[in-house]
């Protein structure tokens, strides 16, 4: 399997415009999108959904840093688990 998750993405413009990881090589897959005071601000289940198009309840979010936790499993069995930070852009 593999997995790469972007440093940044610019919800205003039309390339970019959502934060999701690029993966193949998996059967399920989890994205948890935190604020920096570790409140879940967005999840999905979906293992080819869109990913997080930078809001909370329809509006547009500040930029800045926020973090994601990813928790997915590999065509062979392997759980992979990843975590990092990455920045919203206006």
């Amino acid at each position: 399997y593999r997995v790469m998750f972007p440093t940044g993405f610019t919800p205003g413009l039309e390339e970019n415009k959502t934060y999701t990881p690029k993966y193949k090589g998996l059967v399920s897959a989890e994205l948890l999108i935190f604020n920096l005071w570790g409140d879940l601000i967005f999840q999905s289940n979906e293992l080819n959904g869109a990913g997080w198009d930078g809001t909370i309840e329809g509006k547009l979010v500040d930029a800045g840093t926020y973090i994601y936790r990813f928790n997915g499993a590999s065509t062979d069995g392997e759980q992979v688990k990843e975590s990092g930070k990455f920045k919203l852009i206006r």
